[in-house]
């Protein structure tokens, strides 16, 4: 069966335009063409009014799946993706067991294989363990991981891999085709501010932003973009919070590193008085920052400047983000449903083109990760992947009506200026909100598939060099 979604405005690499998009029988795009001169279609969905974006991919998710599945699962951890406008959810290894090796990898895509309504890859983990077997990054590339995530700092789940390992394994990883996403923050220096605070008898939100400054993340980017130099990586900078961390890469980028930098929607949105008066769902890592810093991401993504932004979408149960001690309180936003529509949103209020943000959700992110042109573009051969947006539609935030095991979110309340009404993945709605009530899923757990990435050179997935 042959679909056309007609009548809407088509966000391609390099601008807009009014198209239809016939989609084929096999769930590719068989052509984008002008207005009203495709005849034979099947199904015709209606998209006047809308934005047809390539689908979203979002490349740094947590969804819980094995280990604290109470919080989130592949099942309802994809359905607000879908709901979100993602066709894609790259997942994080940061689950038990740690995807540290071959047979959690294994285990993990077991597991997403039953419940997965959109299509998802993995990355696996880069810690002291998987790069002293000398074997272990191979083996899960072999298996499909689309790269590797090391820390500089110590996380509840994995602790940061020293300098002389961490080289190591961006070698190992330029050899094996893949990038390693890399969380910038320098453990030394928290450790200082923590314990300094502790002595002054801090316990309070703020103690998140205070006890892991600035510095501390503008000393970790110099670090590893001084390694990936040195070793010929692919590293991508994980939720940077900071316009300083930004403007290093980009210099880097232009002597020739191979970098890309993400961000997520709360670091455009909230910021560190937020964490004082929102309090626990608002605590994450790195921290929210000041007014000034929000502002100065704004005018980044706009010059092009960010390549990918992505949801860090991290969920905790009630009782968890229910302690009264701030200190032992886990640090994670729940976004997957809300970044879309919210950058979208406002991107559009400030005047920022579609395409760009089509580029930063869509084809770099599918760059730096191999997927590309299989997903990211809409163009003939590629999968019928697009997310159906409506600008200008204002709702606003409840979080009962949020797909997430785990629904408290700073965006509560939250004014949101675009609405996901179609996510479509390999031609088939997966999530629909008609305006007829709540949005739904449309399809059963399990409809997703599971994603290997091709092997890119440096250049080929290094989006934005020098912008």
């Amino acid at each position: 069966m042959k679909t056309l979604v007609s009548g809407g405005t088509v966000v391609l690499e390099n601008g807009t335009c009014a198209a239809d998009v016939l989609i084929g029988a096999n769930g590719t795009i068989e052509c984008v063409a002008s207005p009203g001169s495709v005849a034979g279609a099947d199904e015709e969905i209606d998209a006047r009014g809308l934005l047809v974006f390539p689908g979203m991919i979002d490349g740094h998710s947590h969804l819980n799946d094995p280990g604290n599945t109470e919080s989130e699962d592949f099942y309802t951890g994809t359905c607000g993706a879908a709901g979100g406008g993602m066709t894609t959810v790259l997942e994080m290894p940061q689950t038990i067991p740690l995807v540290d090796t071959l047979e959690a990898f294994v285990e993990k895509r077991g597991i997403a294989e039953t419940k997965a309504v959109v299509d998802y890859g993995l990355w696996g983990a880069l810690t002291i363990e998987s790069v002293s077997d000398e074997s272990a990054m191979g083996a899960m590339v072999s298996e499909g991981a689309i790269g590797f995530k090391a820390f500089t700092t110590d996380s509840p789940e994995i602790l940061l891999i020293p300098d002389n390992l961490l080289r190591t394994g961006l070698a190992r990883a330029a050899e094996l085709g893949v990038p390693v996403g890399v969380h910038c923050e320098d453990q030394e220096i928290i450790t200082y501010e923590t314990a300094r605070l502790k002595k002054l008898g801090r316990n309070d939100p703020l103690v998140n932003p205070d006890s892991r400054p600035p510095v501390a993340e503008i000393e970790a980017v110099r670090r590893v973009l001084l390694l990936a130099e040195m070793t010929g990586a692919r590293v991508h900078l994980a939720h940077i919070s900071l316009p300083e961390s930004v403007e290093l890469a980009r210099e880097a980028k232009n002597r020739g590193v191979a970098v890309t930098v993400e961000t997520c929607g709360h670091y455009f949105e909230f910021t560190r008085e937020d964490t004082g008066r929102i309090g626990a769902y608002a605590m994450c890592n790195p921290p929210l920052r000041e007014a000034a810093a929000c502002a100065g991401m704004w005018r980044l993504l706009a010059s092009g400047a960010i390549d990918t932004i992505g949801s860090d979408h991290s969920t905790y149960t009630e009782e968890e983000k229910g302690t009264t001690d701030f200190w032992a309180m886990p640090a994670g936003i729940s976004g997957i449903q809300l970044l879309f529509p919210f950058v979208v949103g406002e991107a559009i209020r400030r005047g920022i083109d579609p395409s760009l943000l089509g580029r930063m959700f869509s084809a770099n992110v599918a760059r730096v990760f191999g997927l590309y042109p299989r997903k990211g573009v809409i163009q003939p051969g590629s999968d019928a992947d697009l997310t159906l947006v409506e600008p200008g539609a204002e709702w606003v935030v409840r979080s009962s009506d949020l797909f997430t095991k785990c629904p408290g979110t700073p965006y509560e309340g939250h004014v949101i200026r675009s609405r996901v009404r179609r996510t479509i993945v390999r031609g088939t709605t997966v999530f629909l909100d008609d305006g007829s009530g709540p949005g739904r899923i449309t399809v059963e757990p399990g409809f997703g598939q599971y994603l290997t990435a091709g092997k890119a050179t440096a250049s080929q997935a290094r989006p934005g060099a020098g912008r």
